[in-house]
């Protein structure tokens, strides 16, 4: 394939490499809340609400039979004292 043609065919097919990057980013979203979602389902790591708030939009209707519960340092000595 001689260097025209590359340029060529780079510029017949521009749209389809401006959609790769589109369906990139969303993926690389995608991924970052489905880690964050997990992480706090089945490890109990805490982020912020506005976070959480959108997240659980985003899994609305996934149901987690046996959930893990987690309790705050400050339940755990709560607990004790009594």
């Amino acid at each position: 394939m001689a260097e025209g043609d590359i340029e060529e065919f780079i510029e017949q097919n521009r749209h389809l490499s401006e959609l790769v990057d589109t369906y990139r980013g969303i993926s690389e979203t995608a991924s970052s809340v489905h880690v964050v979602w997990a992480n706090n389902v089945f490890l109990g790591c805490r982020y912020s609400p506005d976070l959480l708030e959108k997240v659980n939009e985003m899994a609305e209707g996934i149901v987690v039979e046996d959930a893990p519960v987690f309790k705050t340092r400050d339940e755990i000595m709560k607990n004790q004292k009594r």
